[in-house]
């Protein structure tokens, strides 16, 4: 927690507005957000909201690393969540990006979690 809090920090004395800077910052936030097993609701939810807006700030910044990441992520919450059908998706979109990327050991994990799941 002290440490993405020094992170936002340093964020927002930087003159410069780094898109990439602010989605891993909302990765890290979302993450903190769902380490409790016990989480609310409204912090799932959160968390969610916030993997969402890292999602878009790397598609608009056409970081693909980021992105395939936060689309792992957000695969990996609707899995926790047992929303099935939603997991596969934002795991077969992760996986073309991570295709795009050469990422075999990433590859090979989405294809082994979805064989899980069929």
């Amino acid at each position: 927690v002290l440490w993405v809090r020094r992170y936002a920090s340093a964020l927002q004395q930087t003159a410069e507005r780094n898109t990439t800077r602010v989605a891993r910052l909302l990765r890290f936030q979302a993450d903190l957000l769902l380490q409790n097993d016990a989480a609310t609701k409204d912090k799932e939810d959160e968390a969610e909201s916030k993997l969402q807006q890292a999602l878009l700030l790397y598609k608009e910044n056409l970081s693909r690393a980021g992105t395939a990441a936060t689309l792992f992520e957000l695969a990996q919450y609707y899995r926790k969540k047992h929303r099935w059908q939603e997991m596969q998706d934002y795991f077969n979109r992760s996986k073309a990006v991570y295709s795009f990327l050469k990422n075999t050991e990433k590859l090979e994990l989405i294809t082994e979690i979805l064989a899980q799941h069929q």
